[in-house]
């Protein structure tokens, strides 16, 4: 996902500003803490080196950019069946309206979902390039940091 929404993202679900959650995205040895029990933590070390980490994977690894996901759903299912050798039990069109960003937003909203914190829905928005309704200059610094992959990922 274009490390510009996921900042968009990082700052509503943590309720912290743009500017903090660029620089946790760029944070190598960031790890994100369950602010209430404190007890579960999970590593994800910066933006580039959560990618990175996969291109350098030794296990076989499927690249699927969420925009895709998000412009082309029946195609890339289908990529993610055929990568993984498994034949779907219910036609893709029917796992694209399960899995639907309106149909799980309304799940969240009925059942509560485990990742939503405190202040914000974790199926918040769903879209793409939502960073570019938000007037902040700080999207400049994750373009700068993250110029060569972002570009080779075609986000630039």
């Amino acid at each position: 996902r274009d490390p510009r929404d996921v900042a968009v993202s990082y700052s509503k679900h943590f309720n912290h500003s743009i500017k903090i959650a660029v620089e946790k995205l760029q944070d190598e040895n960031l790890i994100n803490i369950q602010p209430i029990s404190r007890k579960r933590g999970e590593f994800t070390s910066s933006w580039q080196n959560h990618i990175r980490g996969w291109q350098n994977s030794e296990i076989p690894v499927l690249f699927i950019k969420y925009e895709d996901l998000l412009e082309n759903p029946k195609e890339n299912i289908s990529k993610i069946f055929e990568f993984l050798s498994i034949k779907p039990l219910i036609e893709i069109s029917e796992i694209i309206k399960l899995t639907n960003f309106k149909e799980l937003s309304e799940l969240e909203n009925k059942n509560g979902f485990i990742e939503a914190s405190s202040h914000s829905k974790f199926f918040r928005k769903g879209g793409k390039a939502q960073w570019k309704k938000i007037p902040s200059t700080s999207f400049k610094l994750v373009e700068k940091r993250n110029f060569e992959l972002m570009n080779e990922l075609g986000y630039l």
